[in-house]
């Protein structure tokens, strides 16, 4: 009797053979896309974590071109569903009104402007994202792809470091035919300074990613050495983009599940704390340095984004707002302002204030339920980053980073609601449903 996983190797290096012999880089892809198929197929872990290293990894240039520019990594995110199948996701309200607002968007593109380029990144960043996010969080946890997610981006703040340290910008020599490589591509400076950015093209959008991991890294189920070490390295490679939003969101994040986090045990919190006045301890005098030197571009930055303030009165309600204009090369400029640091103004300005404020009402949700202590540690990372939404557009893999993690928010809510006692909403201990059912009375 034939053994079918024997079988199916075989038939899989036939194809590969074949391949590669009529067409070597196509032989190449087939054989990197069968492994991938055969190694991840109900593997939702492993998938997970190949999905995270390939948008920490491959720069948001790495695409495709022609008819629409789409970052690999959305490819990979696909595969990643497509292998490991639809599981235990279940549909949730979020779900639709994450439908709504890709209809919103739709309509401010096709019937009032928007730019369609605006809407490909809608689509392929954001809602890919998101029900990726959902679908492999509902099969494995919150917990467990909280803690891919943060050992992945503590290994990146590592990097970043390294990176920082040896002057060291390996993914800015990636060179792509296409307008994100000339936009994003270059290092950029601060006082006099390089700042990291590894694969993420700008320092704000790494720095705001590994404060987004920070909740995860410190509530997830490992010894407290690994647990020491993850948050230490993410500290550190924050403090070297010298981004004050993420700087600002760290501290945020830190402190929300210091005073809100229910997965927190109070000898945690009292680490947390501890460890965070050591780093400041220890980064702060050298950011501050970074900082003074740079002098007015700090200030400046500063009142450039109080300006932004100013092109609301200009929004529409539906499609792109008239202050907005595209050059041949496809640069946009906003008035008298070349970018827009501030994802809901941006959101505002090329699709209307209807998709913004539904989106900032959006947002609103796990602030308010952190703030009352329903949150989960995805939402909790959610809310610690309203200093970045406030002050930088949706940008590289960043976006794609805060909608994977809405996903993770929004499974682990799902499953947290089903756990019912004594008329409150309960989410399992980190010790597993077993020994949280001995706790409810009988």
């Amino acid at each position: 009797m034939i053994d079918p996983r024997r079988a199916t190797w075989f038939t899989a290096a036939a194809i590969v053979v074949i391949a590669g012999a009529a067409v070597p880089l196509a032989g190449v892809s087939i054989a990197a896309l069968i492994f991938f198929i055969l190694l991840c197929t109900r593997r939702p872990q492993l998938a997970l974590s190949i999905w995270m290293i390939a948008i920490s990894f491959l720069p948001i240039w790495v695409a495709t071109s022609g008819f629409a520019t789409v970052p690999i990594s959305t490819f990979v995110a696909l595969a990643c569903v497509a292998v490991v199948g639809l599981g235990g996701a279940k549909f949730s309200p979020v779900d639709g009104i994450v439908g709504a607002l890709v209809l919103i968007a739709g309509l401010a593109t096709y019937f009032a402007g928007s730019p369609p380029g605006e809407l490909v990144n809608i689509v392929s960043l954001w809602v890919v994202s998101y029900l990726a996010g959902r679908i492999l969080c509902a099969q494995i946890g919150v917990q467990r792809a909280g803690s891919i997610f943060a050992v992945v981006m503590s290994a990146v703040a590592v990097l970043a470091v390294v990176e920082f340290l040896f002057g060291w910008h390996p993914f800015s020599e990636i060179f792509m035919p296409n307008l994100l490589y000339e936009i994003w591509s270059p290092i950029q400076e601060r006082g006099g300074v390089a700042r990291s950015e590894w694969a993420f093209g700008h320092s704000i959008a790494l720095g705001g990613s590994l404060a987004l991991a920070l909740p995860f890294a410190i509530t997830m189920p490992a010894p407290l050495l690994v647990r020491v070490a993850c948050v230490s390295a993410l500290f550190a490679g924050v403090a070297v983009t010298f981004s004050r939003s993420a700087l600002i969101s760290m501290v945020l994040a830190t402190a929300l599940v210091i005073l809100f986090s229910r997965s927190a045990s109070a000898g945690t919190r009292t680490g947390v704390a501890a460890l965070t006045g050591v780093a400041a301890i220890v980064i702060v005098p050298s950011v501050l340095a970074v900082f003074t030197t740079a002098g007015d571009e700090v200030t400046n930055s500063g009142a450039y984004r109080g300006d932004l303030l100013s092109t609301i009165p200009y929004m529409n309600w539906l499609g792109q707002s008239a202050v907005v204009q595209i050059s041949p090369t496809g640069f946009r400029t906003y008035g008298r302002f070349v970018s827009i640091d501030s994802a809901l103004i941006s959101v505002g300005l090329d699709f209307g204030l209807l998709l913004a404020i539904s989106l900032g009402a959006l947002y609103l949700v796990p602030i308010v339920r952190t703030l009352t202590r329903r949150a989960n540690v995805a939402e909790i990372a959610l809310a610690g980053q309203l200093p970045l939404i406030l002050t930088v557009a949706f940008i590289t893999q960043w976006q794609a980073l805060l909608w994977v993690v809405a996903g993770f928010a929004v499974s682990g809510a799902i499953k947290s609601s089903r756990i019912v006692t004594n008329g409150f909403l309960h989410e399992p201990s980190s010790r597993g449903n077993r020994e949280f059912a001995r706790s409810i009375p009988t």
